[in-house]
């Protein structure tokens, strides 16, 4: 039995130039993948916490918006930041439990809308801690 998929020809060789239509196409499935990946952790959060529309609308922009920031700023390589390499930033899941979690803990003594900016404001003090403390080395 042999395995026909070995004799199928490459569609684009290594030092080709794909044409505008591949380029195209390859492209749009390339966004719209990611655009499912960050889009989806923010839906989650916001269905977790019961947000409205309007938060949860918020919520998804906002992380689109700083996943193009990201992604640039990693492109870009400017000096020692970045990579200089395609490279999108995205979201992770690893956060969703524990943001959620302190969201139902701060609505003990605050309102929704207090819970929410303490939750965010500190995922961003977090972020920036990160950014300083990443090119730290220990050894």
């Amino acid at each position: 039995m042999s395995d026909s998929r070995l004799n199928v020809p490459m569609l684009v060789g290594l030092n080709d130039l794909p044409s505008a239509g591949k380029t195209l196409l390859a492209s749009l499935q390339h966004v719209l993948a990611v655009f499912g990946g960050i889009v989806t952790a923010p839906l989650i959060i916001a269905l977790g916490m019961k947000l409205s529309p309007v938060d949860t609308a918020y919520l998804v922009s906002s992380s689109l918006v700083i996943s193009g920031v990201a992604t640039l700023i990693q492109v870009s390589r400017v000096g020692p930041i970045g990579s200089g390499l395609l490279s999108i930033q995205g979201t992770s899941f690893t956060f969703i439990g524990p943001l959620i979690f302190s969201y139902y803990t701060l609505l003990n003594g605050a309102s929704s809308a207090q819970a929410l900016g303490a939750v965010l404001g500190s995922s961003g003090v977090c972020a920036l801690c990160m950014l300083v403390l990443g090119p730290v080395n220990t050894n």
